[in-house]
């Protein structure tokens, strides 16, 4: 399966008196299109605690364009801290539903919780394109005005410029330097949404390790492992069901093995009046599914790996997991091995903490 389009792009603020500049002769070999000027309508899309926002990843719908998912990139894929590189997947769709495709690339945030519209914006945005001669886009900068409504009433407004590339283009820094020479403010890479949204949307994600100190309980050293392998897999987790990146499959089994072994470690500190996942009497149930993860292949809807799951005690590693480390490559890459894997694989971590931990 193909990796999604990946896109870059540079926010800049822009004061009421700032106009864009010419951008002729900034990227060698581009022509620089017409201005256009468009009215956009768009409707973010969240859970009412604002976890996509939390977690980094927008759902919009706009009209004339359908819905859009932005996700977070990996900390690993991170270059600079002013450059947005986000996952971009576009589907069709009508404003009243978000697509069942689009809520399952995200439903280890969303889990039980429900989506609902939880932003308005109205942007008058100024566009201009820069093309090779044969018409492919090299760039594209924006001018927007943004109102963020509250019914009919207008609650706020603001203006950002914003630059945008493919993955790959080189025109983003001169694009910038451009800009900034003509008044534009310094980078700020805080998303429309969250902007609008406010303070809730820049809280940490639900599941946060918090730093240990020198004589802390047991209780924060115990919360603060196993929230880390669960913001681990969290993280993975879209990267997985969108098939893009086999390095995300292997990711997210580390997190999984990594929080299987933290439970053994502090089983005796946990509380005894819950089952235990690992006793023989929870095979079946939401959290032996995810908890026995790294003893079957087949979480990732591999077809390799299809069998019956089993204690992952019981399981020899090298025996259970043979389709992953014989075929690996072909496991994660190909549209007709992989699936979705099943809901309840992230949420039961997450539950166990919550049960744990509370």
């Amino acid at each position: 399966m193909a990796s999604p389009p990946k896109e870059r792009e540079v926010k800049l603020g822009a004061g009421p008196a700032f106009h864009l500049p010419s951008l002729d002769g900034v990227v060698e070999g581009a022509i620089v299109q017409s201005p256009e000027v468009l009215r956009l309508e768009t409707v973010y899309h969240d859970t009412p605690d604002l976890r996509l926002a939390r977690w980094g990843v927008s759902l919009r719908h706009r009209g004339g364009e359908g819905w859009t998912l932005k996700l977070s990139p990996l900390p690993s894929s991170a270059s600079r801290p002013d450059v947005l590189e986000r996952t971009e997947l576009n589907y069709p769709g009508g404003p009243k539903r978000p697509p069942d495709a689009a809520v399952a690339v995200v439903r280890a945030y969303v889990r039980r919780s429900e989506l609902k519209p939880v932003a308005r914006l109205s942007t008058v945005r100024r566009r201009v394109r820069l093309t090779d001669p044969s018409g492919v886009r090299l760039a594209e900068v924006v001018d927007d005005e943004v109102s963020v409504r509250d019914g009919r009433r207008v609650a706020a407004r603001f203006r950002e410029i914003e630059v945008e590339v493919p993955v790959g283009q080189t025109a983003l820094d001169p694009l910038v330097n451009r800009l900034r020479g003509a008044g534009a403010g310094a980078p700020d890479p805080t998303p429309k949404h969250v902007r609008a949204l406010g303070p809730r949307a820049m809280e940490p994600p639900e599941v946060s390790p918090l730093p240990v100190l020198p004589g802390a309980a047991a209780k924060e050293v115990i919360r603060s492992v196993l929230a880390q392998s669960v913001a681990h897999l969290l993280r993975h987790d879209p990267i997985v069901r969108t098939g893009g990146d086999p390095e995300a499959v292997h990711q997210a089994r580390v997190a999984i093995r990594t929080l299987r072994s933290n439970l053994r470690t502090f089983g005796p500190l946990l509380d005894p009046s819950g089952p235990s996942p690992f006793a023989p009497s929870s095979a079946g149930s939401a959290s032996h599914s995810a908890l026995c993860a790294t003893a079957r292949c087949c979480w990732t809807g591999c077809a390799h790996g299809r069998r019956r799951c089993r204690m992952a005690t019981s399981v020899p590693r090298r025996r259970c997991c043979r389709s992953w480390t014989r075929r690996s490559r072909s496991c994660a890459t190909s549209s007709s091995s992989i699936s979705t894997p099943p809901a309840t694989w992230t949420s039961s971590s997450v539950s166990l903490l919550r049960r744990w931990l509370p």
